[in-house]
């Protein structure tokens, strides 16, 4: 928390934080692949971390011939987890993170599968590949067609990634809205949806996906109402229903049909994004928040989870 408190430059404050999915996969380091250690950017500023960790040694070497072990050495980043040893993280304090995160309104995004991102065969593909977003909460199914501050935020960052090469002349943007049947409502939010992307001048193909097998798994569906027993002045209980958007268990043969769904959908997906719900409030559940988490991700193309907490889009211009 500290950090994510201290970390910006005056008032430019950073609005995400970044996470690594909390799975088996051995972390990989970017500094020793690609070209990343050989930016002028960085070696220029290396010489400056070196000069002030060695004032009273000759260990300085400059620019020119630091190496990626130089990099590791003076910006003391810490030693990757190797596929034998343990995490330095339980899974509650990891969701603690993501907790935190929100509560000083970061948005917040879960990397998962990028090991796998095929980057540099975008170009030689002949066939276009595909940046997918599913806008749905999948935890609160009945919500689907109700695009929210987080969706907006899936639009935005998917977007970007859209005008990047080599995404931008090889990878075509897609939303799923997920219905449980063509009919007047599903084609009103589907007009609805072409028109929000329109305002926000994104361009994009829509596609409706019927999801009804899906959602007839969910098992006793309470996900999207809370009951709070109220007492009224005659001294009588009475339920009301009130909303809310923390995690709540779901059944497993639901995640799994979920996970075929989108699974069917991503052939020649390059990248997709997902749509992160709040970490639960009772601890208890945090462990069972990141098995839903996986169960809905596997063997998915790279995925990005996303949970957004402010306006990042203006329709007023």
């Amino acid at each position: 928390m500290h950090l994510m408190r201290l970390s910006g430059l005056g008032g430019l404050r950073p609005n995400t934080v970044i996470l690594g999915f909390y799975d088996e996969t051995v972390p990989e380091d970017k500094l020793h692949s690609r070209s990343f250690a050989k930016r002028r950017w960085l070696t220029a500023n290396l010489s400056v971390f070196q000069r002030q960790r060695s004032t009273s040694s000759n260990i300085y070497q400059n620019s020119e011939s630091s190496s990626t072990s130089d990099i590791h050495s003076t910006l003391q980043f810490a030693k990757l987890r190797e596929e034998d040893e343990e995490k330095q993280l339980d899974i509650l304090t990891y969701v603690q993170i993501i907790k935190d995160a929100l509560h000083l309104n970061k948005s917040v995004c879960l990397a998962r599968n990028f090991i796998h991102l095929q980057k540099d065969n975008l170009e030689s593909n002949e066939r276009k590949s595909f940046i997918d977003i599913w806008p749905v909460n999948f935890i609160f199914p009945k919500t689907s067609t109700q695009f929210d501050i987080t969706c907006l935020y899936m639009f935005q960052l998917a977007t970007i990634l859209s005008m990047v090469k080599p995404w931008k002349t090889h990878a075509i943007l897609r939303v799923f809205l997920c219905i449980d049947a063509v009919n007047e409502n599903a084609l009103h939010a589907h007009y609805y949806l072409d028109e929000l992307l329109k305002q926000l001048r994104i361009k994009a193909q829509t596609r409706m996906i019927s999801w009804e097998n899906v959602t007839s798994l969910l098992h006793n569906y309470t996900s999207e109402l809370v009951a709070s027993v109220t007492t009224n002045s005659t001294g009588q209980q009475s339920t009301t229903a009130v909303a809310s958007d923390s995690f709540v268990d779901v059944n497993d043969d639901y995640i799994r049909g979920i996970n075929e769904l989108i699974r069917q959908q991503s052939d020649n997906t390059s990248c997709l994004y997902l749509y992160l719900p709040r970490p639960p409030r009772d601890r208890r559940l945090s462990q069972r928040y990141m098995h839903v988490l996986d169960m809905l991700s596997k063997d998915l193309p790279p995925s990005m989870f996303v949970h957004g907490v402010s306006s990042v889009t203006c329709t007023r211009l």
